[in-house]
Order: C-alpha cells, then sequence, then structure tokens
C-alpha cells in the first residue's frame, strides 16, 4: 500500500490539524483514504469528527466558506481554495431507513468506531490521521490487497437500508476491478427488486460512473440479472460470447478509455454498445433513457448514434450479390445525408467495438466516407455555399417553399460534382437558373 500522506492536499490536512486544536477528535475516511492506499489523488474528501455543525458553523465560518448542506444528518460541506470540497460529518448512528435512502433518525455518537459501522463497504470504512495513521476497524486494508468488495456487517442488512448500495458494488467492481465477495455477491442478487426503490436520478448517476470503470463490459455481463432490473435489455446480453472475443473487448476497452479523448462521448459509446450488445432495438433503449431521466440532449445524441450502428449493421449484412461500388456508395451516402458527416465518422472511431463490422465491406465503407468527407461535400442545404438570399437575388424567386427546392436541386447538382463545391460554381448555377427561368436560355 502507499504512505497515505502524499496523496491528501496539504489543505485538506490543515483543517483536520484545526478541527483537533478546537478539540474535536477528527479523521479523514471514505474514498480519499481508499483511493490513497490504491496510490490514486481524489476530487473530493470526506472528514469525520466529534464536531457537531454549529461547532463547526461557529468556529471555522470567517476562515471557510461552509455550506449547510446536511445540517439534518450532521454534515456541512468546507470550501478549500475554491476547488476543493470537503464534506465534514459528526460521528453518528443511524437508526431505520423507511424511504430506502435517508435514515429515519441520526443519533450523535462519542466513538468513531460506532461511526465506521454505519458505512456501506469494508474498503470505504478506513479511516485515517496524519499523527495517529490507520483506524481499520473492519480489515478494509486487507480486502484492498484481496480485490474484495465486502459489505460492513451483514449484507442483507446493509442493501435494505439503502438498496443504491447493491449498484455501488457493481460500481466499485467495474471502476477498482474486484470482485463481490460471496456473502455480498448473494445478497445484492436476492435484494435486486429493491433497485426499483431507488430515483431514477440516483440509478443513472450510479450506472454512469459503472460505465466509466475500466471493467465496465465484464461487470455488466457477469452481474446483468442485478442491473436488468432497470435496464431490462441487458438480461439479454451474452457473458460467453464477451468472453470469447477478449481481442474485440480489449480494442473497445481501449477506444472508450485512452483514444477518444472526451468523456461525453465515451458515455455515449458505452450507452451504444451496451444496446448493440443487447439487440436492443431503438424504442427499447428510447424508453431506458427516458426512464432514467436522462437530459433529452443526452437522449437524443445516444440514440441518433444507435440508430446509426444498426443502419450501418443493415448496410454492411446485406449480401454480396448484386452489390457495387456504385451502389454501396449511395447506400453509404443516404447515411451520411441522415446522420452527418459528424456522427458518421464518430461511429468509424469506434466501430472496432463490433466485430460483425470488421470486414471487407466495413473497410470500404470507411473509405467511401473518408472520400466524402475530403471533397467535403454538401450532405443538407445548410452545408452549400449559397442561401436563400442568394436564391431570390440570382433567380429572382420571392420566399416560399421553391427556395428550398431550388436549394435541393442544387445540392444534388453538387453532390453529383456536375457543379463546383464553391461559392462561385454555385452562384453560376443560380444565375443560370435564373436566366433559363426567364426564358434567356
Amino acid at each position: 500500500m502507499k504512505k497515505i500522506k502524499q496523496f491528501i492536499p496539504k489543505d485538506v490536512l490543515v483543517l483536520i490539524q484545526e478541527l483537533e486544536e478546537l478539540g474535536y477528535e477528527s479523521w479523514l475516511v471514505g474514498g480519499a483514504v481508499r483511493n490513497a492506499l490504491l496510490g490514486q489523488i481524489s476530487a473530493d474528501y470526506d472528514i469525520t469528527t466529534k464536531a457537531e455543525p454549529e461547532q463547526i458553523l461557529v468556529s471555522l465560518s470567517d476562515k471557510y466558506k461552509i455550506i449547510p448542506t446536511g445540517l439534518k444528518y450532521g454534515t456541512v460541506t468546507i470550501i478549500i481554495n475554491h476547488h476543493i470540497n470537503v464534506e465534514v460529518t459528526t460521528y453518528r448512528s443511524e437508526h431505520g431507513y423507511s424511504d430506502a435512502r435517508h435514515p429515519d433518525r441520526v443519533k450523535y455518537v462519542t466513538n468513531i468506531k460506532e461511526d465506521l459501522s454505519r458505512r456501506d463497504f469494508t474498503i470505504n470504512a478506513i479511516a485515517w490521521h496524519p499523527d495517529r495513521g490507520l483506524l481499520d476497524e473492519f480489515n478494509g486494508t486487507s480486502d484492498l490487497h484481496l480485490g474484495i468488495i465486502k459489505t460492513v456487517g451483514e449484507a442483507s442488512e446493509r442493501f435494505a437500508e439503502d438498496p443504491l448500495r447493491i449498484l455501488r458494488a457493481l460500481r466499485f467492481s467495474s471502476t477498482l476491478g474486484f470482485r463481490l465477495e460471496k456473502f455480498t455477491k448473494e445478497a445484492a442478487c436476492e435484494l435486486r427488486g429493491k433497485l426499483k426503490l431507488v430515483s431514477p436520478e440516483r440509478l443513472a448517476h450510479e450506472w454512469d460512473q459503472l460505465l466509466a470503470g475500466k471493467n465496465w463490459l465484464k461487470v455488466i455481463a457477469k452481474h446483468k440479472i442485478i442491473i436488468a432490473e432497470f435496464i431490462p435489455y441487458i438480461g439479454r446480453i451474452n457473458e460467453d460470447e464477451i468472453s470469447k472475443n477478449d481481442e474485440i473487448y480489449l480494442r473497445c476497452k481501449v477506444i472508450t478509455t485512452g483514444e477518444i479523448n472526451d468523456n461525453d462521448k465515451n458515455m455515449i459509446i458505452r450507452h451504444v454498445v451496451c444496446a448493440y450488445l443487447c439487440n436492443a432495438d431503438v424504442e427499447e433503449l428510447r424508453y431506458v433513457l427516458s426512464k432514467l431521466r436522462y437530459s433529452n440532449k443526452l437522449q437524443d445524441q445516444i440514440l441518433t448514434v444507435y440508430s446509426l450502428v444498426l443502419d450501418v449493421k443493415g448496410l454492411l449484412s446485406l449480401e454480396n450479390s448484386g452489390w457495387s461500388n456504385d451502389n454501396l456508395s449511395t447506400e453509404v451516402w443516404r447515411i451520411l445525408e441522415k446522420y452527418g458527416y459528424d456522427n458518421v465518422n464518430f461511429f468509424i472511431s469506434f466501430a472496432p467495438c463490433f466485430s460483425a463490422q470488421d470486414n471487407e465491406k466495413f473497410l470500404r465503407f470507411k473509405e467511401i466516407v473518408s472520400d466524402f468527407t475530403a471533397a467535403g461535400l454538401p450532405v443538407t442545404i445548410k452545408d452549400l455555399c449559397v442561401n436563400g438570399s442568394d436564391v431570390i437575388i440570382r433567380t429572382g424567386h420571392g420566399e416560399g417553399e421553391i427556395i428550398g427546392d431550388i436549394l435541393e436541386d442544387l445540392r444534388q447538382q453538387v453532390i453529383s460534382q456536375r457543379v463546383a463545391n464553391n461559392r462561385s460554381g454555385q452562384i453560376t448555377w443560380l444565375e443560370n437558373y435564373g436566366k433559363s427561368r426567364n426564358g434567356n436560355v
């Protein structure tokens, strides 16, 4: 294990010291300790302390910006230097979870060991102090060494308190590459139906973090029965098929962790790959995205790319008989017209995730798209070098539907390369069109 101190910002250490100097025993806990033991820096930090929220507000408000994020549960958030968020929570015990999320009653306690006993997993129940060192009542460091996700205490009790912990267990399995301990896994499967009690927004948040993990695909396949509780088509994923296609899996993992350096695009890819591997139709995917209350923008992006994937799959799965470069070019252009260059080239960037498309016809598909892209041919009339005002000025037509029809005729002429793909060539075509209309040619 790594030395923890080097992975904790100095300002967080100072805050712990300040709380101690005020007479309040304090410890760093949770993900920051876990990540430091694994040699990783965290974005957010959690401190547990004997100080109650009102005492923290009175003692430290003159030095820090303090937000009363969860006074009911003993929590305030301290902002350090405008960018480090530290949640500071009073030692507490929790009782009753009638909403399957929040404790019905919180009781402040004076013993940190009692506070640690309420936490979800052993690897998150390790406390650390810069002078006193580690406090590990539940053998979390051992589980880190072994690569195990194990609940603190009885798994069924932890999951019943907050069923989202079931999905959090899978998320940690994905992000850390750990496996679920036997009894934890059994309880997660047994109580998976309780995920229906969790709000869609919380499910979506954990699901996205699971998808962002390095082992996302294998975790999904291994625990599909759990995930199918809120994404039904995941139940159709073929774990054996993924295991057999290690090369494809590794290629897809490389693409979504390094080659495409855009988190939004990576998330779109993973949603699309999951749906594809489960043979989901567009409406199934639309239902899930809507049910999990993703933004309309993200839903549209995912659905557009997935529809594109299915269209390309349909194109490339057709029998070779009767196909020629010309009609393949026509079909590729149809896809470009429907989805645009950006979406098609984005799809090509992660197409190796789909084994069925790793063939000679797909390579030809890529070549044709590349040729069209290089030529910069207009996909829509908006891509022309002229607009409606040019049509009115050069042809004498007034405003109306005819303007769009003329621009579409021009676009077809440019695509067929009978008109130059530049402004002067397209202006000349409009002028000739106008002359023809007025009987001057």
